[in-house]
Order: structure tokens, then C-alpha cells, then sequence
């Protein structure tokens, strides 16, 4: 995946983003028309690098799944918003699953038929 990257009002308070590391994201309830049971995937990289504008660059940045090795094919713009609602670092550990949505360039959800 070309170009990835972190950005949001979160990463201000987010702990320093290593690498290589992973997160784990839920995208159950988007995928569930698509697949009957839960839904989640591994977004990985190799690097990261810090803009001066707070965006976090990902260098050989991957999505995958165990089951499928990806999910479906990403278009120019599109994105995934992480709900980091849960994971305050006091209560992350009961909370190891970002929740997550896909979401096109026009910033609306994808839609699975």
C-alpha cells in the first residue's frame, strides 16, 4: 500500500508510533453482508517517518487478513477511520481491537454487496 499514513486529532496524545509494529482493526459490522462471522484485519509497516504537519508517513505499509491476505482492493483516496475511543492507555489492554470503517475518497462508507 502506497502513501499510507496516520492523521487525526488523536495522534497528539498517542504514545510515539514504532516500526515495525501492527494494529489490529474490526471491520465486523461493514463486512458483515459480506462475510457471517467477525472481520478483522492486521494493518503492518516497516517504517515511520513524522511530518511537521502531525501526519505519521508508513513505509511498506500492508493490510491482511488470516484468512483472506487482504481485503478488498483499496482506490486512490480512499481510508480507514480507527475509533480510539477505548484505548486510553489505562484500559487498553481490555480493548486490543481498534474499530474501524473503510471509506471512500468522498468520504462515504464503503459499501459491500
Amino acid at each position: 500500500m502506497e502513501g499510507a499514513y496516520f492523521s487525526g486529532p488523536a495522534l497528539q496524545d498517542a504514545t510515539q508510533i514504532a516500526a515495525p509494529d501492527f494494529i489490529d482493526l474490526d471491520l465486523t459490522p461493514q463486512l458483515l453482508k459480506v462475510f457471517d462471522s467477525y472481520y478483522i484485519v492486521r494493518l503492518s509497516w516497516g517504517g515511520v517517518k513524522y511530518r511537521p504537519d502531525g501526519t505519521v508517513l508508513l513505509t511498506d505499509a500492508r493490510v491482511t487478513n488470516g484468512f483472506l491476505d487482504s481485503i478488498h482492493k483499496f482506490s486512490s483516496g480512499d481510508f480507514i477511520v480507527i475509533d480510539t475511543e477505548d484505548h486510553e492507555e489505562s484500559v487498553h489492554a481490555y480493548h486490543l481491537v481498534y474499530k474501524s470503517c473503510i471509506m471512500r475518497s468522498n468520504r462515504e462508507p464503503h459499501r459491500y454487496k
